[in-house]
């Protein structure tokens, strides 16, 4: 197959939405098909554009036999992250992406199918166009339910504005060809916008199982950064925005501050890192240590480093989006403790197959006791941080969910 992906954020990125695209598109090329994908310059979650790249500047590149046309638009800085700053990042991406777009939609060249990975949805506005005119099926990937959960965070407001981006996201949603997306939960949600059941493709983020050996705890991670075989290290490592909460890891280890040998690292970057800074110094936290985003090299050491992991996010985020850094987790062989309710698919996933432990998302108390269980019971996180490896290698293997999508592309090429 001849493959166009259009995805604001790609490879080089190492997390969220522009690490699974660009993962997707390695594993197309891989597996004989031919790849071009539309995409901005790399700048996630740092907010700042990595060396080497420009973001005023169109550029043709080639990556992992995939053919990369970058397009310029506005990139704002971790200190101007706004609604308003993303929609215009957003939309200046979409519009001035035409440039790669009208070739292709009026060129001699055709692809086979496309797929518009949402956020942000405007990525759908030239696949559908390109569906309209060259007759080319689109599928419509949604990693984040955007509009909803900015509602729900309270970063927006239900205004003229709102019920706007709601009626463009409804019409693409049900002109796609097929509608994909990452959880069951996400997928009834998207039933509820109007796409019938039988044109959703469930398309779950994978683990790096390859990658990820489950190493020793007691590993270079640890050498590096000073971390002392008998200290219990309490890990978040993933983005710092608004939908995670992460306040909440910082007023849990206030509690924890004066108990001896347990430190918290919390790694990544995102445009709510300098705030969550200020917050801990504020709370004179001496047993929080901040990180920037580690090298890939480093992936497995550190998530084997940890004794236990965080997944954190608000509750009213819990079923817009699926936290992308639990599938890694899962495959590091270690426990987890998740902020979700137990009704929500995060915390469904959690309970069914016991995988980590669940507490409430605005409960700093129950995270650190959670967080002082299962240093009182090593058996326990043994036990759930097998179970979670063992998911990981039977339900979120690249493999298996890249064939399954590669087959309901081809089955949509043959209809």
């Amino acid at each position: 197959m001849k493959v166009l992906i259009c995805s604001l954020n790609f490879y080089p990125e190492l997390t969220a939405t522009g690490k699974y695209s660009g993962e997707m598109a390695h594993w197309f090329t891989q597996n004989g098909h031919n790849v071009t994908a539309i995409c901005a310059a790399p700048h996630y979650p740092q907010w700042k554009v990595y060396d080497g790249y420009s973001k005023l500047a169109f550029r043709k590149e080639y990556a992992h036999g995939v053919t990369i046309l970058r397009t310029p638009c506005y990139i704002p800085s971790q200190k101007k992250l706004s609604a308003f700053s993303r929609i215009l990042m957003e939309t200046t991406f979409s519009l001035l992406s035409f440039r790669w777009w009208l070739p292709i939609i009026f060129g001699v060249k055709k692809f086979d199918v496309v797929i518009a990975v949402c956020p942000p949805m405007q990525t759908a506005l030239p696949a559908w166009l390109y569906r309209t005119i060259r007759r080319v099926p689109y599928v419509f990937h949604i990693q984040d339910l955007q509009v909803d959960m900015a509602l729900e965070l309270g970063i927006m407001k239900r205004n003229s504005i709102t019920r706007l981006l709601y009626k463009i996201e409804s019409a693409l949603l049900r002109n796609a060809t097929k509608v994909s997306t990452i959880s069951p939960a996400m997928r009834t949600k998207v039933c509820q916008k109007g796409v019938t059941n039988e044109n959703v493709i469930l398309c779950p983020n994978w683990s790096n199982i390859k990658h990820i050996k489950s190493a020793s705890r007691q590993n270079r991670f640890r050498e590096i950064h000073g971390v002392a075989s008998n200290e219990f290290l309490v890990m978040y490592a993933g983005a710092m925005g608004e939908k995670q909460g992460i306040e909440l890891i910082l007023y849990a280890a206030k509690k924890l501050n004066d108990i001896k040998n347990i430190k918290f690292f919390i790694i990544g970057n995102g445009g709510n890192r300098t705030n969550l800074e200020k917050l801990a110094s504020q709370l004179s936290l001496k047993n929080t240590t901040f990180l920037d985003i580690q090298p890939l090299d480093y992936l497995s050491d550190m998530l084997c480093s940890a004794d236990v992991h965080l997944v954190v996010q608000k509750k009213e985020a819990s079923d817009f989006v699926l936290p992308s850094k639990i599938t890694n987790i899962f495959a590091s062989r270690r426990a987890c403790i998740v902020t979700a309710e137990a009704s929500s698919s995060l915390g469904s996933l959690i309970l069914e197959n016991k995988t980590g432990v669940l507490v409430n998302p605005d409960d700093s108390t129950a995270l650190a006791d959670s967080i002082l269980k299962l240093r009182a019971d090593p058996r326990l996180s043994k036990e759930l941080g097998e179970n979670a490896r063992k998911f990981a290698e039977n339900s979120l293997d690249i493999d298996s969910i890249m064939k399954n999508f590669e087959f309901e592309l081809k089955s949509m090429l043959s209809d």
